[in-house]
């Protein structure tokens, strides 16, 4: 029998779920869910577009700091 050219070896078929978790997903807080929005105003991202640019300048020119409390802004 010392002429074998194969192994057997065994393993666990159904691994246990909270192991494969656990070595799988960090629980790193860096790593935790985000709420991500959009707001779409057309023409404003491009900086190619007049509207953008006068929009971005009128921030930049603008005194009033209550205007970065929205949202939009």
């Amino acid at each position: 029998m010392d002429d074998l050219e194969y192994a057997v070896a065994t393993c666990e078929l159904w691994p246990d779920i909270n192991n494969v978790d656990a070595l799988l997903f960090c629980n790193d807080p860096r790593e935790s869910e985000i709420k991500l929005e959009f707001l779409d105003m057309p023409k404003l991202h491009s900086y190619n577009e007049k509207s953008g640019d006068d929009f971005f300048k009128a921030l930049a020119d603008s005194n009033d700091i209550d205007l970065f409390q929205y949202r939009s802004i």
